[in-house]
């Protein structure tokens, strides 16, 4: 149900109403453990639907703002003497990360930002092997191009 939510157009809209239910049974638990949530006066469905959509639309908010924050950054300019602003790259890429699911930025994060070696990833991530874990990799890499417009 929480599907229909997300727009059709959204990349990993599967993974995505996924990772949104998770967050919706987290937050149920927390709100009964807090005391804040004693009883339900709907279904318990139609409750986990209604704090999965939104934050659903909290990420969209989120997106919007950095769509507008991306925006108003300038043109990357073509010359040897740009120097390119690590922390905005790094914004934006953190933005895409996101957007791919949690499997996928594990998987790329460990490769690229801890520069771990591919046994250590297969073994940390459950994955069968080594050759696993790069094919992975490589289609993960596939859909952060594609996020970015890019095709290889």
């Amino acid at each position: 149900m929480l599907g229909r939510v997300i727009d059709r157009d959204r990349p990993n809209r599967s993974e995505l109403a996924v990772e949104l239910f998770t967050e919706a049974m987290i937050v149920l638990v927390r709100n009964v453990r807090s005391g804040r949530l004693t009883e339900l006066s709907a279904r318990l469905d139609t409750y986990l639907n209604a704090v999965g959509r939104n934050l659903y639309l909290k990420l969209k908010r989120r997106d919007r703002e950095q769509y507008r924050e991306a925006k108003e950054l300038p043109a990357p300019l073509v010359t040897p003497e740009y120097e390119v602003d690590g922390d905005v790259v790094r914004k934006l890429l953190y933005a895409r990360m996101r957007q791919l699911g949690t499997r996928c930025r594990q998987l790329l994060s460990h490769f690229y930002f801890l520069e771990l070696d591919w046994e250590t990833i297969a073994n940390i991530l459950g994955y069968k092997n080594a050759a696993s874990a790069k094919n992975n990799k490589a289609k993960c890499m596939v859909r952060l191009r594609a996020l970015y417009g890019i095709s290889k």
